[in-house]
């Protein structure tokens, strides 16, 4: 009996051992699930996706010097495959703007904090930015596309709302990708939205701002001299000069 057990033992024993052996030789970890690794997405959306949105968000306000040069916006996009993956074939897609999507976010305000931004926010104009391609081109062996630029203007933007619109304005680019030639279009990452917040910055007042003339006073001496300024006319009004201390002799405007 003990022997036949030891037999038993040894069997099952050599079998397991060849059926790891066999799963083993056979090893094959490929997930066979619905999920689609090989879809297309922005690259720069990927990067800053926060698992609900992608935003990128720009503070544009008039600089208290009026020396500061305001330089545009400037932002470079480009098609990748989910994680960067090696494109086995070419893929092309439509860049537009979804001016829907942005219509979608807009009716969603209030019904959660995700959508506060978009509160009052209205589309950005085209005349106040170039998109150097409507398409983005991923080739075959390659993980990103040639970036597209984005230029928004932001010193036209910043006029508009100090010399028009006197008051804060939030402004949108929803740029989106559509239209595939091949791979599919990843949903969680196929928008950008680009939002820029501008300030508006009331003009400063009091006697510290105000303009510093030049004009002389009556009075003054000039130098070490003993002369003094008894009249002046600096021809700072509009029209013709004053009448009563000026006519005109021979096309020339003289002194009375």
């Amino acid at each position: 009996m003990k022997n036949k057990l030891i037999s038993m033992a040894a069997c099952c024993l050599a079998a397991c051992t060849i059926s790891f052996q066999a799963c083993d030789d056979g090893l094959d970890l490929e997930y066979k699930g619905n999920l689609d690794l090989n879809l297309l997405g922005i690259k720069q959306a990927v990067e800053i996706w926060d698992g609900a949105q992608c935003n990128v968000i720009t503070a544009l306000e008039e600089p208290e010097s009026s020396t500061t040069k305001i330089k545009s916006f400037k932002y470079k996009l480009s098609l990748a495959l989910y994680q960067d993956r090696t494109a086995g074939q070419g893929a092309t897609v439509d860049l537009v703007v979804a001016a829907d999507s942005l219509n979608k976010a807009i009716a969603k305000v209030g019904t959660s904090t995700l959508y506060s931004v978009y509160e009052g926010a209205e589309l950005l104009p085209a005349e106040y930015y170039n998109l150097a391609s409507d398409k983005l081109e991923l080739a075959a062996g390659a993980t990103a596309s040639e970036e597209v630029e984005l230029l928004v203007y932001s010193e036209e933007l910043i006029n508009l709302i100090q010399d028009e619109r006197k008051a804060d304005a939030t402004f949108v680019l929803p740029l989106q990708i559509q239209n595939s030639t091949s791979y599919g279009i990843n949903p969680k990452t196929n928008t950008l939205m680009f939002i820029f917040k501008v300030s508006y910055v009331p003009p400063k007042t009091g006697p510290e701002y105000e303009p510093v003339t030049d004009e002389p006073v009556l009075g003054d001496t000039y130098g070490n001299t003993d002369l003094k300024l008894v009249w002046h006319d600096e021809f700072n009004g509009t029209g013709i000069p004053d009448p009563s201390v000026w006519r005109f002799e021979g096309g020339i405007a003289v002194v009375l």
